[in-house]
């Protein structure tokens, strides 16, 4: 009853807004161009799959530099696992791990970072390292709800995250500088600069991150330096070359029921260059990339990797109605460990794929999407990944949407072959297959622009039903295999308001129904906040519920029933004024009604604390 009194709210909404806003030709909300969908720029209306798009300007509004923070308050149904108030970790159960749709693996392999549309993952044990991707140098964030391995490859089975880096765009010189001090003595620093002459411009800049943490032994601290070139030899071949290197040092004090020294030291670079091309009916790019590091862990664990790649894609216009896509991969990633019966182990895996990629447009009204993947993997041979999907304008305001996709995700290094016995670990095995997911949904999007005369500016939003089936879960027995299967369903919604007033209104609502209880993937999210602009003001509330979530237990992680089922709130306040010449004063108040809540088993996240920072640009 209590769930169709609910979707019966959503309807009364999509009415009252449909009686109230007058749609106006040639403004419309749903031609928001993104690029991770289809690999060239398409707009999202077209695209069957659920694509989400954050501009810099929504990442930088609260004064949170990590950018992972912001995706999962704005894109209904992605959750990330914390255990203090900076530094999410990357050690398996611990912190870090980005869950999306009820797919999350451990270690945190089952949605997949891109930067600039390049795999970022860790040579051995396959998963991001959440810690590292700051505002300071992001354009914009592209999601992919859902499984997107048919373009990307391992990984991409719950989604997809593609962070896009800055490019300097003004001619000119301009910098900026941040800083914030808040509760447990934490501080946030960063320094950026661009510079453009020409056909040439440089992007640059440093962060530092670190805190106290919340109890003894729990200090962080994360120093991140980035620079990009980007040169044009004409409007349609341009190349673009980044480096990016990030230190991390972090200390664990345990679970609170039993406490623990653990310390991770990790290091880690990255290299990539890109040449774009974007001719009359071609366009694609060449992208070649090199991600390397060491994870020191005082538990003796010390490892290099690697991950190095090549991707290269071409789309062109067969008709006018017709676009063509035909990209191939080549990915090697691995690495060395001086650990347990693994110790001087150096293995990697190559994989090689190639892929096709068409749609369709009957009319200027349907658009039909297929494509077909086919992945060489060194360590289990093939795998076939097809997608399908259509979508409908319906009329200037609604676009109609249903797809099907197929998603997996290789085993990693550490599960074929340098697992060791242990209480916590079963034995590795060779002979592991990927796991696969494959995935059905349907939704709509409405939005619209509101006449003159309305006190509405604009209002939008987007829901989405799906139903995935996991198969070949590797699990643990006497050693590691694939055994589990896992269902999941769910809805997500994102609702947007716009007043003329100034008052800014936005929902997002996501409900998961999975067929076993899932830690760390709450079956409830809902996130709303109110944002208000005045002259040089900006001040927003925002309020986030999570519902039916377990926590990530580190000590019972083989003994589900020991996770602790919760329901908790947290009440969020930011501002930010502008004082001229270039400087804005910041002030956040998190956890305003200071509530005490676990996301880990055993780590109480902070209570309410304040952060104030300051901004200069010029």
């Amino acid at each position: 009853m209590k769930k169709f009194l609910f979707y019966l709210f959503l309807l009364n909404c999509v009415f009252y807004a449909q009686s109230h806003l007058k749609p106006v030709k040639d403004s419309l909300l749903l031609k928001e161009v993104v690029i991770t969908g289809t690999k060239y720029e398409n707009s999202r209306n077209n695209i069957p799959f659920t694509v989400s798009s954050i501009s810099g300007e929504e990442i930088n509004k609260r004064g949170d530099y990590n950018v992972l923070n912001v995706v999962q308050n704005e894109i209904p149904g992605v959750f990330l696992t914390e255990r203090s108030i900076l530094g999410f970790g990357a050690s398996t159960n611990s912190a870090g791990s980005i869950g999306m749709r009820g797919v999350r693996n451990s270690p945190n392999t089952g949605v997949l970072i891109l930067l600039n549309g390049q795999p970022q993952f860790m040579g051995i044990f396959g998963h991001p390292i959440s810690d590292s991707y700051v505002s300071t140098d992001v354009e914009r964030i592209e999601v992919i709800r859902g499984p997107a391995s048919m373009l990307y490859g391992t990984n991409a089975m719950g989604g997809v995250i593609n962070i896009i880096t800055k490019k300097q765009n003004q001619t000119g010189f301009i910098s900026e500088v941040n800083f914030s001090k808040g509760a447990y003595n934490t501080s946030k620093s960063s320094l950026s600069i661009g510079y453009k002459l020409n056909d040439v411009s440089v992007f640059a800049s440093f962060n530092s991150d670190k805190t106290d943490g919340l109890r003894d032994y729990s200090d962080f601290k994360i120093s991140n330096g980035f620079a990009k070139i980007n040169y044009d030899f004409s409007d349609a071949l341009k190349l673009s070359v980044d480096y990016n290197l990030a230190s991390t040092k972090a200390n664990d004090p345990g679970p609170s029921y039993e406490p623990s020294k653990f310390s991770i030291n990790i290091k880690r670079g990255k290299f990539s260059a890109e040449l774009t091309n974007n001719f009359s009916s071609v366009e694609g790019a060449l992208q070649l990339f090199y991600n390397y590091g060491t994870h020191d862990l005082s538990d003796g664990w010390y490892s290099t990797d690697k991950n190095t790649g090549m991707l290269l894609y071409e789309t062109g216009k067969i008709l006018d109605n017709w676009t063509v896509t035909i990209g191939t991969d080549y990915k090697k990633f691995g690495g060395k460990t001086n650990w347990g019966e693994a110790k001087n182990m150096d293995k990697s895996i190559v994989e090689k794929a190639a892929y096709l990629h068409t749609s369709y447009s009957i009319y200027s009204k349907l658009i039909a999407t297929a494509g077909l993947r086919i992945e060489n993997n060194s360590a289990y041979k093939n795998i076939t990944v097809p997608v399908g999907g259509l979508s409908y304008l319906m009329n200037d305001n609604i676009t109609l949407k249903t797809s099907v996709s197929k998603g997996f995700r290789s085993p990693t290094i550490w599960e074929l072959y340098m697992f060791a016995p242990s209480p916590f670990f079963a034995p590795a095995n060779p002979d592991l297959k990927p796991e696969t997911i494959l995935n059905y949904e349907a939704g709509f999007i409405y939005g619209r622009k509101a006449k003159s005369s309305s006190a509405f500016e604009s209002y939008s939003m987007e829901f989405t039903y799906y139903y995935s089936k996991v198969k070949d879960m590797i699990v643990q027995t006497s050693k590691l295999i694939n055994m589990n299967s896992q269902q999941n369903r769910g809805v997500e919604l994102t609702s947007k308001i716009k007043l003329k007033s100034g008052l800014d209104l936005s929902l997002n609502y996501s409900y998961l129904n999975a067929d076993t209880s899932l830690s760390a993937m709450p079956k409830q999210i809902l996130f709303v906040e109110g944002l208000y602009r005045i002259d040089n003001a900006v001040a927003g509330i925002n309020l986030k519920y999570v519902g039916d979530y377990y926590t990530v237990s580190t000590v019972h992680s083989w003994e589900p029933e020991k996770y602790k089922k919760q329901f908790f709130a947290t009440l969020n306040m930011f501002c930010s004024y502008s004082v001229g010449f270039g400087f804005n004063v910041i002030l956040n108040i998190n956890n305003i009604l200071d509530r005490q809540y676990e996301i880990n088993d055993g780590y109480v996240m902070p209570g309410r604390n304040f952060s104030a920072g300051v901004r200069f640009s010029y």
